[in-house]
């Protein structure tokens, strides 16, 4: 009798210890499966892209091109809108007050990295995380095709005939023709009339329509207009020529004086908000990175006259600030600001 208490006994033991196990495992299985991270299913729906400049300049021509690329590999549509203003700045503003949930893009170029030295806004790019710096440009002088100005030196004898009197269409403080014009203001001594338009298509096009003298663009925007015979290049805003483009002159070639400037020239790039999940910043990522890498783009930015560049992350963050210490110590050294990057922790480079 007492042998088959015992027996009974251990077998309930036995029987205890199995479940205990089973449930130990169990509860170990649902910690592995908790452990494990949740796929983001990114994106559910359609994304917006907020172009910071105008229809038909080099921005928008960039945008319009990789967007349908990008489409195809985050399977969803990217609708496109031109939101011009204060360089750049509204577009900026606006996504930059959107969530920060992915579905919400910057196209910018490099306006932002001047806003603090230009007193225009407290944002830049730091703000803002880069998916995609996608190719950077050459800026050139261009008069109309029947300009009685042949050469840079003809503009700058012309400017200083008639100080203040010579038009030149810009896109505000701190776009691309500003900081040009700062410069020759500075090294060769003249002074222009700035007229602002939003966006270097709307700047050519006034200038072609005789509203103004001459503008400065970048390469990228001025090309077909170039090979169409519309506009005549005075001078490359470079120390070197471009590859298929030879017979444009070169300023720091032509003017020496120009070279400590250079080079110095606009970039075209994808941004969302810092705070975005790294998970969808590492979707929109490759998905952007597949599409620079077609065959299409890479056509269209060496006919555009655009270096293809395609970097992201930490380099993309090194190639900005460094443009940004080259630039706004350039736009102070010409005169072209009053507040000193120094007051902004901006240094120059090489310190």
């Amino acid at each position: 009798m007492k042998k088959r208490h015992t027996k009974k006994l251990f077998c309930v033991f036995l029987a205890f210890i199995t479940m205990l196990t089973m449930l130990i495992g169990c509860s170990q299985g649902e910690k592995n499966t908790a452990a494990e991270p949740q796929k983001v299913n990114f994106p559910e729906r359609d994304l917006n892209g907020y172009i910071m400049w105008g229809a038909g300049g080099a921005m928008d021509n960039v945008s319009r091109t990789i967007t349908p690329l990008v489409e195809k590999y985050l399977n969803k549509s990217v609708v496109l809108q031109n939101k011009t203003g204060a360089t750049g700045a509204v577009a900026t503003q606006f996504v930059y007050d959107q969530k920060a949930d992915g579905y919400t893009l910057l196209y910018g170029a490099e306006n932002p990295q001047l806003y603090g030295v230009l007193n225009i806004s407290k944002l830049d790019y730091k703000d803002f995380e880069p998916i995609s710096i996608l190719g950077r440009g050459v800026a050139v002088v261009i008069v109309p095709a029947d300009s009685k100005l042949n050469t840079i030196q003809d503009l700058i004898d012309a400017a200083k005939a008639q100080p203040g009197k010579m038009k030149m269409s810009s896109t505000g403080p701190g776009g691309l023709p500003f900081v040009v014009a700062s410069l020759i203001s500075t090294v060769s001594g003249t002074e222009f009339n700035l007229v602002p338009f939003d966006g270097e298509g709307p700047a050519v096009t006034a200038m072609l329509g005789n509203h103004v003298d001459f503008t400065s663009v970048g390469l990228a925007a001025a090309r077909e207009l170039y090979r169409s015979g519309k506009v005549k290049p005075l001078a490359l805003i470079s120390n070197d020529p471009v590859e298929g483009m030879e017979e444009i002159p070169v300023i720091g070639q032509i003017m020496p004086e120009y070279k400590k400037y250079l080079p110095w020239g606009p970039f075209y790039g994808v941004f969302v908000k810092n705070e975005t999940p790294e998970e969808v910043k590492e979707i929109l990522r490759d998905a952007y990175k597949k599409a620079f890498e077609e065959e299409k783009f890479q056509s269209f930015l060496k006919d555009f006259g655009a270096v293809p560049m395609g970097i992201s992350g930490q380099e993309a963050r090194d190639f900005m600030e460094n443009w940004q210490r080259l630039s706004t110590w350039l736009l102070y050294d010409a005169g072209g600001t009053d507040i000193s990057p120094e007051t902004l922790g901006i240094k120059r480079i090489g310190e």
